[in-house]
């Protein structure tokens, strides 16, 4: 009868076990289910202008990394191409290598103050963090712009 009562025991032991494995449930000493990853809330990206779009004198687009043909944007493309800079905003926090072709477009600006910022339009470091860009539709002056742009070997 001990037999069977031990056999009964272990036998609802083991499918406990069981169950547990299934629903993929650890629970260490402490008796604390940490199952589920304890996430961290996202912390809010910091709220920038990526391009500062007042008093710009001059643009310039280079293609392979900086390394390409510069393309100056003609005076005619030069507001629709600032309303496209202006809508550049910080998409997500790059937390592992950056993908592969990140910034191979870049642009420098020219301010009216002599000023000069050269920026890749993929992403952004701000501080020690980098964060992915988000923007909107090139325009169709952009993409003709990147097309003369080449890489001299």
């Amino acid at each position: 009868m001990l037999k069977k009562i031990s056999a009964v025991i272990l036998c609802i032991f083991l499918l406990l076990c069981l169950l547990a494995c299934e629903n993929n449930a650890v629970i260490p000493q402490g008796g604390t289910d940490i199952s589920q990853p304890e996430t961290q809330p996202d912390k809010p990206l910091p709220t920038m202008d990526v391009f500062h779009t007042e008093n710009i004198v001059r643009i310039t687009f280079f293609g392979y990394y900086g390394e390409g043909t510069p393309v100056e944007v003609p005076s005619e493309n030069m507001e629709e191409i600032i309303a496209w800079l202006d809508s550049f905003t910080l998409e997500e926090e790059i937390l592992e290598d950056v993908v592969p072709g990140n910034n191979t477009w870049c642009v420098e600006i020219e301010y009216s103050d002599g000023a000069f910022v050269k920026q890749g339009l993929s992403s952004i470091k701000v501080g020690d963090t980098g964060y992915y860009l988000d923007y909107d539709q090139p325009p169709e002056c952009f993409k003709k712009l990147i097309s003369q742009s080449i890489l001299e070997i």
